[in-house]
């Protein structure tokens, strides 16, 4: 779908809840049940029930937030707070000792203990562990695990780390045995885990389904089954929303919400955890990258040519704020003082023909496209950059898979010129941590890499002084800016349509406590 005007967008996304939209015949088959409630996710995680691969992020925090647990959450306050841990202390500055929580087992009967622990985390040091994204995520971060008792394990890091109770919030613990006689093949079709619930997928990996574990620690409420199915297209999770087919909508739009309440339908909104930009490839299978994205004015003045007050009004029906940096105002560290670079064409063509590119340059952006607001705000930014003479094109592509976004991610050879995506802080609210794991040389196979910035940013990384870490992130964030590694687009909500039957839905940064909810008339 190729839209010419922003204003167009707007109306092509407001058509879609009173029009009649197909959805898989099994879904049309089997509407909600007083027993069961059904998730329409736009996408399973990238290795379904594998939690090596893929984060506690979208989309993989959706399904695993059902069945997984992690030694940390993060809060709405940005605040590592115990899950699977009862409380980790800094040791000394390379070990942090962590003491669990009693009387846990996994849904095989095995114990959460130590021993859980460290075989999970010394799975990323593994050769097979090292080609899943956690490994790059958390295992780079992580020097060795040491079992002190059944309940405490000390952690060791390369280098002074204060950031590591925030970085464990990452990885689902799994059992030991359970994960030597499985492994991924295993797990990828049948996770087993601590949380609340029991995910299968189907052999074809096309459903999945959640039944209680009676054991976990979290118990339930109401809710004897969930099941999950995915439907790309957002018009398709709407309708079914609209139509009783399914009960949750994970992701829907602002143009949608009055459709969705007019129906007598429910909303949570929160404000996003994510940024949504252009990443630009400065940096490509290890080496810097020659020609226009490799300077600086060429950077900014993509960022100068996109109308971002406009992607607000128009598709995100005026809420939310242009993004001005690579980190979300709940995040720690957040600069309130950056401001967002201004909507001035006339300044990004003089930029542009500085720099030697008077005549455009050619762009091939490529992101995932099945949140409806998410790909017409990239069509807008496309059309925006296409005023200023850059022959930009945008091609849809998938989340995992041969060729998807995350291959490319882990091996950093990215066959085209910038991707969709900004920043996800989700999971951890901390920009040292997005520094870490997206936008400078310290992400294992980054996109952008500016040693100039290294320096503040390193010092950042082992400063335990919370104020003074926060003032070097702040200032880490200013510079960044200002180098432009991304065109910047809004700050936003994130909302989920839900049937009012389900009591107490809500999210914590994405991640959906389903013991929680319960299921009336």
């Amino acid at each position: 779908m190729k839209l010419s005007t922003t204003k167009g967008l707007r109306g092509a996304l407001t058509a879609v809840a009173a029009i009649a939209v197909a959805v898989p015949a099994f879904l049309a088959a089997t509407p909600a049940s007083a027993e069961t409630i059904k998730i329409g996710l736009r996408e399973f995680p990238a290795g379904r029930g594998n939690p090596f691969q893929g984060c506690v992020c979208s989309p993989a925090v959706f399904v695993w937030s059902a069945t997984y647990e992690q030694l940390s959450r993060v809060g709405l306050d940005g605040r590592a707070v115990p899950e699977l841990a009862a409380s980790w202390e800094n040791i000394n500055p390379t070990t942090w000792r962590i003491k669990l929580k009693p009387g846990i087992k996994f849904s095989n009967g095995e114990p959460m203990n130590a021993q859980a622990v460290k075989s999970t985390f010394d799975f990323l040091a593994t050769d097979r562990g090292k080609t899943f994204s956690q490994s790059k995520t958390l295992g780079v971060f992580l020097a060795s695990t040491e079992i002190v008792d059944d309940l405490t394990v000390d952690v060791k890091t390369p280098k002074p780390d204060p950031l590591l109770p925030k970085l464990v919030s990452s990885q689902s613990i799994i059992p030991t045995k359970a994960w030597a006689d499985m492994s991924v093949e295993g797990f990828t079709n049948n996770p087993i885990g601590s949380g609340p619930y029991i995910v299968k997928w189907s052999d074809a990996g096309s459903q999945a389904t959640a039944t209680p574990y009676v054991g976990s620690r979290l118990g339930r409420k109401s809710v004897d089954r969930v099941e999950f199915v995915v439907l790309e297209e957002a018009p398709a999770r709407t309708q079914a929303l609209l139509s009783g087919q399914v009960d949750v909508n994970i992701s829907l739009g602002p143009d949608e919400h009055a459709a969705v309440e007019a129906a007598g339908l429910k909303i949570f909104s929160a404000p996003s955890t994510r940024t949504m930009g252009l990443s630009l490839i400065t940096h490509r299978s290890g080496a810097p990258v020659t020609g226009p994205l490799a300077d600086i004015r060429v950077r900014q003045a993509l960022n100068y040519a996109v109308d971002k007050q406009s992607i607000i009004d128009n598709i995100f029906s005026g809420s939310g704020k242009p993004a001005s940096q690579v980190a979300v105002p709940t995040a720690f560290g957040y600069n309130k003082s950056i401001q967002p670079y201004a909507y001035d064409p006339d300044k990004a063509k003089k930029l542009l023909a500085e720099a030697g590119y008077a005549d455009g340059f050619e762009l091939e952006v490529r992101a995932i496209t099945t949140s409806a607001d998410f790909r017409f705000s990239y069509e807008a930014a496309i059309q925006d950059l296409t005023r200023i003479g850059i022959k930009a094109t945008l091609v849809s592509q998938q989340f995992s898979g041969a060729g998807g976004w995350l291959e490319h991610w882990i091996k950093g050879d990215w066959p085209y010129q910038a991707f969709g995506f900004g920043n996800d802080l989700t999971g951890h609210l901390d920009v040292g941590l997005s520094f870490a794991r997206h936008t400078s040389c310290t992400k294992p196979a980054p996109y952008y890499c500016n040693q100039d910035e290294m320096a503040l940013i390193d010092s950042g990384y082992t400063e335990f002084d919370v104020n003074k870490r926060e003032k070097i992130w702040q200032e880490a964030l200013k510079i960044n800016a200002e180098n432009a590694p991304i065109i910047f687009l809004i700050e936003f909500n994130e909302s989920m349509g839900y049937n009012p039957r389900i009591k107490n839905f809500h999210n914590v940064n994405l991640w959906v406590p389903y013991n929680e909810l319960e299921v009336g008339s």
